[in-house]
């Protein structure tokens, strides 16, 4: 985990989470260095969901476990991030009944990151530094950080680019990533404080795009949305945790 020190962002763009007319405060918290691997996956679930497809011959070498994991849905990833908690000791985030999750902000145990924290993240964590206004997660250019359409047909074993400021990898590219939001398209403005998303409860938040995506679809601030019960093989995630 890499520790992300918060604060208040006025926004000044027309992109991402961060725009103009709004002012997103966030508190501390820990981001996962990594995307969560088909091996950490298996061993917290008892299984591995991932669908391996082919990958260039040049890259065979790689670990198979120890690319991101594939096919799963939102629900999914919090039941890995509830369970992760319970066997470390910590306070569970959700409650789960059904298709209702009820996010204890409060709580010290893992979760999915929220959009904002996400975005905050992959931008490097200091409002409108250079490395803020970076096209992609760590670069202005995408083969250095990414696997995206151009370089890859297949996810690949994570933190084989380069990081971010922040020492985070792969938050551009090799598999889309769940955040804990649901999806609203017009941001509300103001003053808000670590936002969690929409009320209108249709659709969750992905982000960082993935192998088959376009250098256009894989900008830092690009904004993606799933079903929350799909899990289809472009679908991983990474895991936060509140320093509070």
């Amino acid at each position: 985990m890499v520790f992300v020190s918060g604060g208040t962002i006025e926004g000044k763009g027309n992109d991402g989470v961060f725009v103009e007319g709004r002012t997103v405060t966030l508190s501390d918290y820990y981001i996962g260095k990594y995307e969560v691997t088909r091996a950490e996956y298996e061993n917290i679930m008892g299984y591995n969901p991932s669908i391996d497809i082919t990958i260039k011959p040049t890259y065979e070498f790689e670990s198979t476990m120890q690319r991101p994991v594939d096919s799963v849905s939102w629900f999914d990833a919090i039941r890995y991030c509830n369970k992760l908690s319970r066997l470390e000791g910590y306070t569970e985030v959700y409650t789960i009944n059904g298709n209702t999750v009820t996010y204890n902000q409060n709580a010290n145990g893992y979760k999915l990151p929220t959009e904002a924290e996400w975005e905050f993240a992959a931008r490097g964590g200091t409002p409108y530094s250079t490395d803020w206004n970076l096209k992609y997660s760590g670069s202005e250019i995408i083969e250095e950080v990414a696997w995206y359409s151009k370089n890859s047909d297949g996810t690949h074993q994570v933190g084989r680019k380069s990081p971010n400021k922040l020492g985070i990898y792969d938050m551009t590219g090799n598999i889309q990533e769940w955040c804990y939001d649901w999806y609203y398209s017009t941001l509300d403005t103001g003053n808000v404080t670590n936002p969690t998303g929409a009320k209108d409860k249709v659709r969750r938040v992905l982000r960082g795009g993935g192998f088959s995506h376009t250098a256009t679809m894989s900008y830092v601030f690009y904004r993606n949305t799933g079903e929350p019960n799909s899990d289809i093989h472009l679908h991983g995630f990474r895991i936060a945790r509140s320093a509070n």
